[in-house]
């Protein structure tokens, strides 16, 4: 929603992991942190709140993680983690880092699309948290394709007037997470796993509610 020209969105949570083991991981990650952490940015002169640099290079990722599973990836989100890796580069520890994307079975994905990060978008490898393997490179191609066929898909249901009904909505979701699971199971397995029936959970819960 805008209010005087500025456009905000809302969310319930930072962020949504289908593996139960991994969202526990993650509630306590962030409640420990931001417990010892009073981090905020200045913005036009004013100390603003923010996610301390530790958990906002997890928690960029994963939201763009839940966002390629289960709905469209757009080109911002990664611009916006580009910049977020460049600008803390030297805060971060990469040590702790990586014990936290371990944890959460993000790791490969996140390398991965490092390494896009890196050949497409342009950002120095050594802003990159970690080193980049040959594998994690190979994984360029596979994106780049999937991006634009995602753009193109959304550029085609621009067109089309109206909106989906609740159950067309949820079966074009269920196609995007069976779509990007099975090309990208070895990014995420025990998300890719577990994110579809962990949806049809969300929907049962949801229609039910309703």
């Amino acid at each position: 929603f805008d209010i005087e020209g500025f456009q905000f969105e809302m969310h319930s949570s930072l962020t949504c992991f289908s593996y139960a083991k991994h969202q526990h991981y993650w509630e306590h990650f962030v409640e420990e942190t931001l417990a010892d952490s009073s981090f905020s940015v200045i913005i036009n002169g004013k100390a603003i709140s923010a996610l301390p640099p530790s958990l906002n290079a997890v928690y960029a990722h994963a939201h763009i993680l839940e966002h390629f599973v289960e709905k469209i990836l757009m080109l911002k989100q990664l611009c916006d983690w580009a910049m977020l890796l460049h600008i803390y580069r030297d805060v971060v520890d990469r040590e702790v880092l990586a014990v936290h994307l371990r944890q959460l079975g993000l790791m490969r994905a996140y390398c991965a699309m490092g390494a896009w990060l890196v050949r497409r978008l342009g950002l120095p490898e050594e802003d990159f948290p970690f080193p980049l393997s040959e594998r994690d490179y190979q994984w360029i191609e596979p994106l780049t394709d999937d991006f634009i066929y995602w753009i193109e898909r959304r550029r085609r249901m621009q067109k089309i007037k109206g909106h989906a009904s609740g159950l067309r909505h949820s079966l074009r979701t269920a196609g995007i997470v069976v779509r990007q699971s099975s090309r990208f199971f070895r990014l995420a397995p025990m998300e890719m796993l577990c994110r579809f029936p962990q949806m049809a959970v969300w929907s049962m819960r949801k229609r039910f509610l309703d």
